[in-house]
């Protein structure tokens, strides 16, 4: 049996021994007198203490030393004790609160914005009303005083009241996709945004200025995740990032001018999921370790993609340049915005639902790097009645032209290119390749620090390629000579390859009514069951 303790705030005796029917211990003190049946402590996986206030219509969960918990503790203690309530007796029962919480033995988990339970997924709204969605496989409907709890931020505002009936077409008039694949790729990552695990694929949006990238990332968050602030700058630091990966579910990054190395490996750590450790702010010891995984919209006019390890977790969206005719104003679009959102955010809902109801049945027969991501979008496709393959076939057509342009940002990938145009099948050692692989760059670019200027870092740019290299039919692969020298041999070879070989079927959809273009009518005819799946 677990040994329970009394913290005695009127006394320096600090912690003492409580007896079993003392549900409440915090309650003796006299501030602190029936708050009991009105707030529960305890602690999440990862040790954080914990509070669960009752209001009178709801249940709110907060960390004990936020500020939402303080706010509802002072309002409890200027009812009590009026307005003569020190600072320095806040701190000593808030501080009582928070051992206590650390001494109990319940424990809970706490999602922000997206949660599970069982075979279920809850949403938390974010409004005033602590009002949550419930989607399971038979569809989804709004409750109170849900069983799994949720946490706030302070910049996190309401999702709309979600309505059923609608369809995602309605949706597209919204964002600045520029083909039909694109379209696809969107709707599953937005689906996937909404499934409480990852691994997410980072969105990267790009294009000329005009584009409506940071308009995009707006409208995606909005439907997800709406913020007070929906777009940030470029983290400064890996510390900055995992802090605003606490206090938000998304996370969009808008005008980014390229992406240092370490800012790469941390989205990709992010977006599959991985381990952060920073120190704690006011400590030179103590070290904060988190784990967590978030879907991430990044935009930029430059190549976002260049390193192949965040190329492979991401979905890359060119987007078109707006003409002058189609623009609209600010006011004019949000507006509309608004008034579609609630029905958006319903029919979004239902695929999700969909899905549920047909994850547990697919069996594909290859999965990409991104496996759980592709399955659960397969998932999504046919609860949308799109034609088997849709998403595979869009997934990997991206993948494909995503890596060309990573190559093209590469010049050792552009160099590499050009040798296997002359020579199919080369070998030599890697500072033969260097030497070889140099002739086909401008002097410039050989006394840039994109060009490795040893054998062996020349070496490690192409392995960070091969992925990239063997997408577009380059293969290479090394050996040790077994003459006295035990010389390094690389050895590349290549074939034709083009989009149609990278992906397992035709380009041809084969759409009801000619394509993805005519959604409007094919979807609404598609989607006949969204009625009555949102209660």
């Amino acid at each position: 049996m677990a040994v329970v303790y009394k913290l005695d705030l009127t006394s320096r005796a600090g912690v003492q021994p409580a007896s079993d029917s003392d549900q409440h211990p915090w309650s003796t003190h006299p501030l602190l007198s029936g708050v009991g049946s009105d707030l529960e402590l305890f602690q999440s996986p990862d040790g954080t203490p914990y509070a669960q206030v009752r209001t009178e219509e709801h249940k709110e969960n907060w960390p004990v030393r936020s500020q939402g918990f303080r706010r509802w503790l002072l309002r409890r203690l200027y009812n009590s004790a009026g307005p003569e309530i020190g600072h320095s007796q806040v701190e000593q029962m808030l501080r009582a609160l928070e051992t206590w919480a650390e001494l109990g033995d319940k424990k809970h988990r706490v999602f922000t914005r997206v949660g599970e339970q069982d075979d279920r997924i809850l949403i938390d709204l974010g409004n005033a009303a602590w009002e949550v969605v419930d989607v399971c496989a038979d569809g989804w409907t709004t409750v109170q005083d849900s069983d799994v709890r949720f946490q706030r931020s302070p910049g996190m505002m309401p999702l709309p009241q979600p309505e059923s009936g609608g369809t995602l077409d309605a949706l597209r008039p919204f964002v600045n996709v520029g083909s039909d694949d694109d379209w696809v790729l969107l709707v599953a990552w937005l689906a996937a945004a909404l499934h409480p695990r990852g691994p997410y694929p980072a969105l990267l949006l790009q294009g000329e200025q005009g584009s409506a990238k940071t308009t995009t990332a707006r409208v995606l968050r909005a439907l997800v995740d709406p913020s007070v602030a929906p777009l940030r700058a470029t983290p400064k630091s890996e510390r900055d990032l995992v802090i605003s990966a606490m206090n938000s579910w998304v996370l969009a990054f808008d005008n980014l001018s390229g992406l240092s190395p370490r800012l790469a490996d941390a989205l990709c750590r992010l977006s599959t999921g991985g381990g952060f450790a920073t120190r704690r702010l006011y400590s030179d010891a103590d070290e904060l370790l988190v784990d967590v995984t978030r879907p991430v919209v990044l935009n930029g006019i430059d190549n976002l993609g260049l390193r192949q390890d965040l190329l492979d977790r991401s979905v890359v969206l060119e987007l078109p340049s707006i003409p002058d005719s189609l623009r609209q104003s600010e006011q004019h679009f949000w507006k509309a915005l608004d008034e579609a959102r609630p029905r958006i955010l319903g029919a979004l809902l239902t695929a999700v639902s969909r899905a549920l109801r047909h994850i547990h049945e697919l069996e594909l027969p290859s999965l990409p790097r991104m496996a759980d991501f592709a399955l659960w979008s397969t998932a999504v496709e046919r609860g949308l009645k799109w034609p088997d393959g849709t998403f595979a076939d869009a997934y990997h057509r991206n993948r494909f032209h995503a890596v060309e342009l990573a190559l093209e940002g590469r010049p050792v990938g552009q160099a590499i290119r050009k040798l296997v145009t002359h020579h199919s099948n080369w070998t030599g050692t890697a500072a033969c390749l260097l030497e070889t692989c140099s002739r086909f760059v401008s002097p410039r670019i050989r006394r840039s620090r994109d060009w490795p200027s040893t054998p062996v870092a020349f070496k490690n740019e192409l392995r960070r390629l091969k992925p990239g290299l063997q997408a577009v039919g380059i293969s290479w692969e090394e050996w040790r000579e077994s003459n006295y020298n035990r010389d390094r041999m690389i050895r590349l070879r290549t074939k034709d390859v083009s989009t149609a070989d990278a992906v397992s079927t035709s380009s041809d959809l084969s759409f009801p009514d000619g394509g993805l273009a005519l959604w409007p009518k094919s979807l609404s005819d598609s989607e006949d069951e969204l009625d009555g799946l949102g209660q």
